[in-house]
């Protein structure tokens, strides 16, 4: 039996620019749709079919919008959260075998 965890450190940081390039799809992809629905503006018009089409669209749109750019918000968290704990896991280890090293090598 072991005490204690072990991580693949190594490659936590080898897949960690792939969750990476995940969340800067993502923003692309967000960023691509804001621009292009400014740039179309609001396009059914402003007879009273358009108005009534628009009410209703423009309050899902921008909630569709504040949903990816949370998800995108979620996914960076997410990202930094584990290259965070990396870090500091390797950071620990380190720690922990440098002062089993000196109490050693004081025991001798």
């Amino acid at each position: 039996m072991t005490d204690g965890f072990t991580a693949q450190t190594g490659d936590l940081r080898s897949t960690a620019p792939r969750y990476g390039a995940v969340t800067d799809r993502v923003a692309t992809i967000y960023q691509t749709l804001v621009n292009a629905l400014e740039a179309e503006g609001a396009c059914w018009g402003n007879d009273d079919s358009g108005r009534a089409w628009g009410s209703k669209y423009a309050p899902a749109a921008l909630a569709a919008l504040q949903q990816m750019s949370g998800t995108q918000q979620g996914l960076q968290s997410m990202v930094d959260g584990i290259c965070s704990w990396a870090r500091n896991f390797v950071d620990v280890d380190q720690m922990v075998q440098e002062s089993a090293a000196q109490i050693a090598s004081t025991d001798d």
